[in-house]
């Protein structure tokens, strides 16, 4: 694994996979950025970053450039950063269970078991008391 020079500015390449995930690429654009920033150390920041990883997985950069540019994606990652906040996901990585646990942060193998145990626990007996559908680490 190479560490990139600097934290990228990722807010394009979330900007671009709202475009792949509208031409049916999405799986493959995260799979090669992910690739691209934890084994290859980039800058997702980088236009040409992502121009090449958007030429790599069938993307059309000539169509995306211009969007990105002209901050075509931004109210739609806005809107989805707010219903985030709503639901109570309040850092990065969030993580929803079942559409109504959710939990927040890097886990451990066994606090998504945890989490899976709860959803399935739940939809057997019902809601626990006092659980109100939020895990949280070390609970």
């Amino acid at each position: 694994m190479l560490r990139a020079d600097k934290t990228p500015y990722s807010r394009l390449a979330q900007a671009a996979t709202e475009y792949a995930k509208s031409h049916g690429l999405a799986d493959q654009f995260h799979r090669a950025a992910y690739k691209s920033f934890w084994a290859d150390g980039t800058d997702l920041g980088d236009l040409m970053v992502l121009e090449r990883l958007s030429r790599k997985v069938g993307l059309d950069w000539d169509d995306l450039g211009p969007r990105l540019a002209a901050g075509e994606y931004d109210r739609k990652m806005e809107d989805q950063h707010d219903a985030g906040l709503q639901t109570g996901i309040w850092g990065v990585p969030g993580f929803l269970v079942d559409d109504s646990f959710y939990f927040t942060g890097a886990q451990t193998l066994e606090f998504f078991r945890l989490a899976v145990k709860r959803v399935l626990s739940e939809r057997k007996n019902g809601p626990g008391e006092g659980f109100g559908g939020r895990l949280v680490a070390g609970k």
